[in-house]
């Protein structure tokens, strides 16, 4: 997803953070995060995720309203040229972030039913000590 380096240049500053510890909080290098704010660049949705998460902001204020994804067959074959074969989808970011926001819930439910089961299990077990 493309992000605007302004934005994330004035998110910094406005934090009075230093790009290393952006960078440390991402767990990345600083040169590629000053690499994002050099340039509008491409990143993946985890790393949209967390610096809306550091910079306590919404993700809307992160990305921009609409996207465009380039999708790939799974095989990734290449074409006569080299390249490729894939294609680019416009995405409405709104409707993006929400049907993640579905999906992580349903993740955490299942981690929480997990969690549960596992919990049960160790209390029997204790119980045989």
């Amino acid at each position: 997803m493309l992000i605007q380096s302004k934005k994330l240049r004035k998110l910094r500053n406005s934090r009075h953070l230093s790009q290393q510890e952006i960078a440390d909080k991402m767990g990345i290098s600083q040169s590629l995060y000053c690499d994002w704010e050099k340039q509008d660049s491409e990143l993946k949705l985890e790393n949209i995720f967390k610096l809306s998460e550091i910079f306590e902001v919404e993700l809307d204020e992160i990305a921009p309203e609409s996207s465009t994804f380039k999708i790939f067959n799974n095989n990734n074959h290449k074409s006569q040229n080299n390249s490729v074969i894939g294609y680019e989808v416009n995405v409405d970011g709104e409707m993006l972030f929400k049907e993640l926001i579905e999906s992580y819930k349903a993740q955490i439910n299942i981690q929480e039913k997990r969690i549960t089961e596992l919990e049960a299990k160790n209390k029997v077990l204790e119980g045989r000590k």
